[in-house]
């Protein structure tokens, strides 16, 4: 078990619901599903909530940056597949790079392949949905 990939119940629950739903659209790639299959097998739910907090979940903001070049970085939303919006830097849960991160914490550096090629990039802020309502 990785010790620092933390989901809450709710996100396990969504995760759940996208693996295991015949009429979602988009539908998720059976790779897809073997890819949240892992995260969710791996995940631990903490019991103090507190310990969520500087890690990535739904509808989370999370900035990644590149260890090799600081202008290398992203600023995105991690969403349902429904919910993606590219223009809005919404994206699914699906993506391999949402993969990567959802259930990591913030200072990790994630890897993931991408069209280019294997991406590595450090986790440097996770603002919790929560948080952005306010």
């Amino acid at each position: 078990m990785h010790p620092s990939l933390y989901l809450s119940e709710a996100d396990r629950l969504c995760l759940r619901s996208i693996i295991d739903s015949t009429s979602q659209f988009p539908r998720p790639s059976p790779a897809q599903k073997s890819a949240l299959e892992e995260i969710l097998s791996k995940a631990i739910t903490p019991p103090n909530t507190d310990d969520l907090w500087n890690h990535v979940g739904l509808n989370d903001r999370v900035s990644l940056v590149s260890p090799r070049d600081s202008r290398d970085y992203f600023n995105l939303q991690i969403v349902m597949p429904a919910e993606s919006d590219p223009d809005q830097e919404r994206i699914s849960v699906l993506l391999p790079l949402s993969i990567g991160v959802i259930g990591r914490r913030c200072g990790e550096t994630v890897s993931w392949e991408g069209p280019c090629g294997l991406r590595e990039m450090r986790i440097i802020a996770v603002t919790k949905f929560e948080e952005m309502a306010v």
